[in-house]
């Protein structure tokens, strides 16, 4: 038995309306931001005096790092360094080789720091 034509304009309706609603959903979607960076991977860090640190390193060796700590994330520079890494903003500075770093902020003196 054919479907009447009725049945078959309604189901075209029906088909329709799910494409142009599906279309009409993904323009909505917010881009990704511009100035988020991409990381490459994240590492924890347990610190002697107690806090703990997650940085986020960047996918690209001349990007931005962000460091997590006390519920707040800082964007941090790459700077130059000897040897290892070294990330900073001119008062918060992470400097490190390995499994090992040091964070230095306006308001604490030097926390050592090894990755969990």
């Amino acid at each position: 038995m054919q479907n009447p034509p009725r049945a078959r304009r309604t189901t075209g309706l029906v088909a329709t309306a799910v494409v142009l609603s599906t279309l009409a959903l993904s323009a909505c979607t917010p881009p990704r931001a511009p100035d988020v960076p991409k990381v490459q991977r994240v590492t924890t860090y347990a610190c002697d005096r107690g806090p703990m640190l997650v940085v986020h390193w960047p996918a690209q060796p001349d990007g931005p790092a962000l460091l997590e700590m006390n519920g707040r994330t800082v964007p941090l520079q790459p700077e130059r360094v000897a040897s290892g890494f070294g990330y900073g903003d001119g008062g918060t500075y992470i400097r490190g080789k390995g499994n090992t770093m040091y964070m230095h902020t306006p308001r604490a003196l030097r926390v050592n720091c090894v990755a969990r």
